[in-house]
């Protein structure tokens, strides 16, 4: 039996799922915005880089926007099947939704985490008690509807964790700073321009003055020298082989690698 989906839509536009899966085969999804997990049947297991989580049923997760991660569903001979709701938390209504809001970050700095838990609470059971029934009626939503919804989401976040006022807040995060944050995380993913771009969610020409505006180059210099340099780093200090060090910083060849090395720093990876 194929998986199967129901969608939400506001104005064209899908902005919640209702997914029964019946294959449990490990994918990989990039989200450009924020998401509201409610597993209802089944596990969830999360992997983002070498982080991994497995959430059981009945369980809320949230994860956060411009996060490239990996999620596989299982389930146990008497569940049958695993069933997810999906809330896509699009920036707009988050940013109506948190204007108001007095939370302050408990801890000052402490960066967002790509995905995470969240505690039942009231806002997050009546959200998810009453959301089958805008699939079941077929109609498309309001925006009344939507934005009440939205802000019953962000007050059922910040219940189980007032820090999750930083994640929701990033929708007024300068577009270079955001830019900066997507490359930090991802230079060693073996992803080309235009994969970060899309991570980003911006037109590779949006994506270039951006990046530039940050980091004074273009992208494909500032990112090949980030790679040699990290490259260089784990052959000074760990005891790992040249292959595996090519490959983990997305060199496609070896012998590419070892040219590339060998210009950047007058010797080649084997010499350090």
């Amino acid at each position: 039996m194929k998986d199967s989906y129901r969608f939400l839509k506001l104005e064209g536009k899908e902005i919640a799922a209702w997914a029964e899966y019946y294959v449990s085969e490990e994918h990989s999804s990039y989200f450009p915005s924020h998401l509201l997990l409610f597993i209802k049947r089944g596990t969830l297991h999360i992997r983002v880089g070498e982080e991994i989580s497995h959430f059981a049923a009945p369980a809320y997760v949230l994860v956060r926007k411009n996060t490239l991660g990996f999620f596989r569903k299982t389930w146990s001979p008497e569940e049958g099947k695993a069933v997810v709701f999906i809330l896509l938390l699009r920036d707009d209504f988050v940013g109506e939704a948190i204007k108001n809001t007095s939370v302050k970050s408990v801890i000052p700095g402490a960066a967002p985490p790509a995905f995470c838990g969240l505690e039942p609470n009231d806002h997050l059971v009546n959200l998810f008690d009453g959301l089958p029934q805008y699939f079941l009626s077929g109609k498309e939503v309001t925006s009344a509807s939507v934005k009440s919804g939205m802000e019953q989401v962000i007050k059922g976040c910040l219940a189980a964790n007032p820090d999750l006022i930083q994640m929701f807040r990033e929708v007024y995060t300068p577009i270079s700073t955001h830019v900066k944050n997507i490359v930090d995380h991802y230079f060693d993913a073996g992803l080309n321009v235009e994969e970060l771009a899309d991570l980003a969610g911006l037109s590779l020409s949006s994506f270039y003055r951006a990046f530039k505006k940050e980091f004074g180059e273009a992208p494909h210099k500032w990112l090949m020298n980030r790679r040699l340099q990290a490259a260089y780093e784990l052959l000074k200090n760990t005891d790992r082989s040249v292959t595996d060090i090519c490959y983990q910083m997305g060199f496609k060849d070896v012998a590419h690698f070892s040219r590339r090395f060998k210009q950047h720093f007058g010797v080649p990876p084997s010499a350090v």
